[in-house]
């Protein structure tokens, strides 16, 4: 009987095993995948997410938009908001720096000096998860926001009807449609550039 361990196969000597008077001579064959695996298929970064979400904003927004910005990376309770557009796109200056990073609200991305960015009058959710949103009336919640963070533009809203009282500035509440939601949640990043092996496919 022909070795079941031929010595010089597990040397790599293939051209002299034992068996190939049984087998024959070694041949090789090339291993191709059916399908790509997903570990293989290029991914989007954050940075180029960011960077053609930018350009997108930049060319299509216009005063009195509404659209939507993602928050600081780490933001759990709101990952985005809404906001009502009320300038075109400039670059940022120390001014804009320091009134984002004075906002009282959920945590924002750091903004930094000249790059792009939009004003806007923040609407907030009432609560997480909430799809109704309130601001105030006056221009004191506006607020500088980088490109790079809007994800939606021309988010359609339902402006809900506030009672008035004389001499007072209720805030203003608004509706999200359902149609504006899922595509707000279809177009929020779910990964950033860090991620971990979850199955080994091939080695």
């Amino acid at each position: 009987l022909p070795p079941l361990r031929p010595d010089k196969c597990w040397e790599g000597k293939r051209v002299e095993c034992a068996n190939s008077q049984f087998t024959g001579p070694p041949t090789e064959q090339t291993i191709i995948r059916e399908h790509q695996a997903a570990a293989t298929a290029p991914r989007v970064t954050r940075a180029q997410l960011e960077q053609a979400k930018a350009a997108e904003a930049e060319a299509r927004i216009v005063v009195g938009m509404t659209i939507c910005f993602e928050t600081a990376d780490d933001e759990q309770a709101f990952p985005w908001l809404l906001g009502e557009v009320l300038a075109d796109p400039r670059e940022a200056a120390e001014d804009d720096v320091a009134a984002a990073a004075a906002f009282d609200g959920p945590a924002l991305a750091p903004l930094r000096i000249a790059e792009k960015v939009v004003l806007v009058r923040v609407w907030c959710a009432l609560a997480p998860g909430s799809t109704t949103f309130s601001g105030a009336r006056d221009d004191d919640a506006r607020l500088p926001i980088p490109l790079r963070r809007v994800r939606v533009l021309d988010v359609e809203l339902h402006e809900l009807r506030t009672s008035t009282r004389s001499g007072s500035a209720a805030a203003r509440r608004f509706k999200l449609t359902d149609e504006a939601l899922n595509l707000i949640r279809a177009e929020m990043p779910s990964a950033d550039d860090s991620w971990a092996v979850e199955h080994v496919l091939q080695y």
